[in-house]
């Protein structure tokens, strides 16, 4: 990041979760975490994916209280090249207001009784989501982050974070942005491994299934890539 634009630029860094419950002592093992790198929000919730939506908010509401321009949400199972994502931005002329990531196309409401994506016809009225950023990442400018809060007297929030934001967002009246660099796709970690290094090299975020050996494979293969003496024409 040797661009002028970006020297004075800071990001941080922040684990955004619930409480385990009992049977484990992952609550212990957070509180001393939180402690040491001072890296976590812990909700007095369980951290399930019906409360995703909750730890989103949660998130968004901690963030809101610091002078900052962008928020970037990702989860925990994905691969992101934050020097990269603050390139975007700068050379996007920092943009806002701002909701950019991966785009699904609208899609049909899952109603199936039981599902893990199921919206019931109460919180959702209408056949299909409109266009919204895939919950893998999704940068939000910071202008839209009280609006987005007083969303939730108009429409009560459900669980399908990603989803609700892209309504949100809608009603809003926001343009979403998508991120061409960020992708999501079920065989992540294999693609990782076998796909040729412009390829790489094109992506920002990747997503989704990123399990801890897949993650480090990426990111020396990157290292190596990127900071390498090879020189790629891609």
């Amino acid at each position: 990041m040797g661009d002028e634009r970006k020297k004075n630029l800071r990001w941080l860094l922040v684990f955004v979760v619930g409480k385990a419950g009992p049977g484990t002592n992952d609550d212990e093992l957070n509180m001393a975490e939180a402690g040491q790198h001072n890296d976590m929000l812990i909700g007095n919730i369980t951290d399930n994916y019906i409360n995703n939506v909750v730890k989103f908010y949660m998130g968004q509401v901690w963030a809101s209280k610091f002078d900052i321009k962008y928020t970037f949400k990702t989860d925990d199972d994905v691969y992101v090249r934050i020097p990269r994502v603050l390139e975007y931005l700068v050379n996007a002329k920092f943009p806002r207001p701002f909701y950019g990531g991966m785009t699904y196309l609208p899609i049909r409401v899952n109603r199936v009784i039981g599902g893990k994506w199921t919206v019931s016809w109460k919180y959702f009225g209408e056949v299909n989501f409109p266009m919204f950023n895939a919950g893998a990442f999704f940068v939000l400018s910071t202008d839209l982050l009280n609006k987005l809060f007083n969303y939730v007297y108009i429409r009560e929030p459900f669980h399908t974070d990603d989803a609700y934001v892209g309504v949100a967002m809608r009603y809003i009246g926001v343009k979403i942005r998508t991120i061409f660099s960020f992708a999501v796709r079920p065989d992540m970690s294999e693609f990782i491994h076998k796909a040729e290094d412009c390829k790489i090299l094109r992506l920002d975020g990747y997503g989704h299934n990123m399990d801890p050996e897949s993650t480090r494979f990426l990111h020396n293969r990157l290292t190596i890539l990127a900071c390498g003496s090879m020189h790629l024409k891609c």
